[in-house]
């Protein structure tokens, strides 16, 4: 059970948690039961904060994996007493805001990889990996789910002008050396007590070395620099919720290959087009051979660069055929269930000679 508020172990408000959280755990909680973050999932079971301290929790049973507890979830846990797992988390406190990925392996799936997060910091090295196309499409991705985007260039010691790459880059940019100890008070604007961050980028980054600079030691492993690319090796394999020594929490992620859009707000991520596409003749412009494009006017002027077009077209098409998937998912798995329902209507019927 939690301890008693004059003896918590751990202060729930350096997390996150306040008075919406606690209106929202009152309506769902049964007498009982206790407020609590999901640090981690570990074969299915749960790493949980309490006011109590940590402990391990089962997973409530659902069918919709967008639904089950992940990491950074607020959740309402009961306690088990004389079973081998202290905990069953039986509800998840609603979501102000997540980071959902289109699943790999699976059509018309997402993945959900946090929640609950304020800023997601989109880690790209500075010296080899920095990718407009690639930024854009994770700008898509935060926005899309609520949280604030903010680039986080590494390894800016190894390249010369840095502030160029910082002014190509749509939004809130800031360039570090973790390794050195350079630009990391740049992020206390995002970080500290009641804020959550998520920390998300391709493998080899540098996103270790920045986690352990953020917690102040050694807590990830950091794989060594590679001489022909500039790049480190993939350490983190579990996303994982870590307290920050001056509170709020860090939401580390595995190293990400591919960022597929399940839900995304691409006109979010191309606020330059978006302001132009306001100007165009028609409300329905797709920007591509329409007359009167406000758009395409600009990229003939050289207003408007045209690979940054050409990826705002690529992602709206594939957003919307994701859309569509997602429809045609929903349909086969209701009718599914209505003729499971159906064959079990008869089955009983007949077991009645009805």
């Amino acid at each position: 059970m939690p301890a008693p508020e004059s003896v918590l172990i751990f202060d729930l408000s350096q997390l996150g948690w306040d008075s919406e959280y606690a209106s929202a755990f009152s309506d769902l909680a049964p007498a009982g039961a206790f407020p609590a973050r999901v640090l981690a999932e570990h074969r299915g079971q749960l790493e949980l904060q309490s006011a109590d301290g940590v402990l391990r929790s089962t997973l409530p049973l659902t069918h919709d994996e967008l639904a089950a507890p992940a990491v950074g979830d607020w959740v309402v846990a009961i306690p088990t007493p004389g079973h081998e797992v202290p905990a069953h988390t039986i509800a998840v406190l609603p979501r102000r805001t997540r980071f959902v990925r289109k699943t790999i392996f699976h059509h018309s799936t997402g993945q959900l990889v946090a929640a609950n997060v304020d800023t997601v910091l989109i880690a790209t090295s500075a010296n080899a990996e920095l990718n407009a196309r690639r930024t854009e499409r994770y700008l898509a991705v935060v926005r899309g789910g609520g949280a604030e985007p903010v680039v986080v260039l590494t390894k800016s010691d190894l390249v010369e002008d840095v502030d160029a790459l910082l002014a190509g880059i749509p939004c809130e940019a800031v360039a570090v050396s973790a390794l050195h100890g350079r630009g990391l008070e740049q992020l206390s604007r995002w970080v500290g007590p009641g804020r959550t961050v998520a920390l998300v980028g391709s493998s080899g980054v540098g996103k270790s070395t920045l986690v352990n600079a953020l917690l102040g030691g050694q807590v990830q492993d950091t794989g060594e620099i590679r001489e022909h690319d500039a790049h480190g090796r993939h350490t983190t394999t579990t996303r994982r919720l870590l307290a920050l020594p001056g509170g709020g929490a860090l939401i580390d992620t595995p190293g990400m290959r591919e960022l597929g859009l399940y839900e995304a707000d691409v006109g979010a991520a191309f606020e330059d087009i978006a302001a132009l596409a306001e100007r165009c003749r028609y409300a329905d412009c797709h920007h591509e051979t329409e007359p009167g494009c406000a758009v395409v006017e600009a990229m003939d002027s050289g207003e408007l660069a045209e690979e940054r077009l050409r990826s705002f077209n690529k992602l709206e098409r594939e957003l919307a055929r994701e859309k569509r998937r997602q429809v045609k998912g929903a349909e086969r798995r209701s009718s599914r269930k209505r003729s499971k329902m159906i064959r079990s209507h008869q089955k009983w019927r007949k077991d009645h000679g009805v």
